[in-house]
């Protein structure tokens, strides 16, 4: 069959089939429509099927796809490739945005879905230093709304949609309250709360076009309770859990489900980028704060396998009415949330400075 000229449609590159070859007599057509064969999909993102055209000839199956209120047309087998098999495979490749996807639970995250048949992109300050990512990077810092606008609108120019945005990207910061410098709290503030919420804002209006999409909020543990010299920490991912619950209810009108999963203790790198506030001789948070800070370091490198994380999140993907809040860790550490809700303040405070030898 003869190419004549190309066009892209929903994702997909369609190049006209000349009269030279003209198409079995024996498929449906709607008025003069010129017919088109597949040169390449790298999205395949109709938004649905209508019925298989009838017949089969030459071992080419046909179909027609209805395509954002426009006509009937019909779309042949390009090199003899399985096209409906092809094509459902690729409608059911969701497209997956991840921020702080080089590292960590995020990368994780990320090759997990990708070995599922997902389209995944993950976000990095730097993604010329990353050699071994197993999806595609985009630069975005997520401190900056401009960063964040330039990257969706990558993604977005590249997959044609953002189906699930998972918001990974974040930071720790350990110290005492009193001793840590405000600016470091802002900093903090702007990764782990601010700058979640401004990727929200840069895809919501991709999703409400779309009618569709989810997006999971990488919280914490930590965010459900207060934890001596870790509060900023705390404080900021609780704020995160609490902006979910809210906007999850202003957007579910538009066909768009957004969710919390709060890990426990991961074997991840999060340590080696944590705001840590120097131990200061002669401080009076001197010993407590040096002892706890051995403890949080001993509790990352002996924490469980990232890898749980990225299941947990593939379920939530899977689940057709996600939950609110989803915790993902040992049981003693998502017990502590239920020990919080039932027991008197006092008495969990208590228990909380006997854990952290207060």
């Amino acid at each position: 069959m003869a190419i004549g000229l190309a066009k892209i449609q929903n994702g997909c590159i369609f190049a006209a089939a000349s009269p030279t070859r003209p198409a079995p007599a024996d498929s449906s057509r709607v008025g003069t429509q010129q017919r088109y064969v597949v040169e390449r999909c790298d999205v395949g993102r109709l938004p649905f099927f209508s019925s298989f055209s009838q017949g089969l000839r030459q071992g080419i199956f046909l179909f027609s796809a209805y395509t954002f209120g426009q006509t009937f047309q019909e779309i042949r087998q390009f090199q003899g490739k399985p096209l409906i098999s092809h094509f459902i495979s690729q409608q059911m490749s969701k497209v997956i945005f991840i921020t702080g996807g080089s590292s960590g639970i995020g990368k994780s995250i990320g090759e997990f879905l990708q070995d599922k048949g997902y389209t995944v992109f993950g976000t990095s300050r730097n993604p010329e230093k990353i050699k071994d990512s197993k999806f595609p990077l985009v630069a975005m810092d997520v401190r900056s709304a401009e960063s964040i606008s330039m990257a969706v609108a990558q993604v977005i120019a590249k997959a044609g949609t953002i189906d699930v945005l998972v918001n990974n990207a974040g930071v720790g910061i350990t110290g005492p309250v009193e001793e840590i410098p405000t600016a470091e709290m802002r900093n903090h503030f702007e990764v782990n709360f601010f700058g979640p919420i401004e990727v929200m804002k840069a895809v919501l209006p991709q999703m409400r076009i779309q009618k569709s999409g989810l997006i999971i909020n990488i919280t914490s543990i930590a965010g459900y309770m207060g934890l001596p010299y870790r509060g900023i920490y705390s404080a900021a991912k609780g704020a995160l859990e609490l902006v979910t619950e809210a906007l999850r209810m202003e957007v579910k009108g538009h066909g768009i489900t957004i969710t919390s999963a709060a890990p426990g203790d991961f074997a991840t790198n999060i340590a080696s980028g944590r705001y840590h506030a120097p131990v200061i001789t002669g401080s009076p948070y001197e010993v407590p704060y040096g002892n706890t800070l051995k403890e949080l370091n001993e509790h990352v490198d002996g924490g469980s396998n990232p890898l749980e994380m990225a299941e947990a999140v593939y379920a939530i993907m899977k689940t057709p009415n996600p939950n609110v809040h989803y915790k993902v860790g040992v049981f003693m550490q998502k017990f502590s949330i239920v020990l919080k809700r039932v027991l008197p303040d006092k008495m969990y405070e208590k228990m909380l400075m006997n854990h952290y030898k207060l």
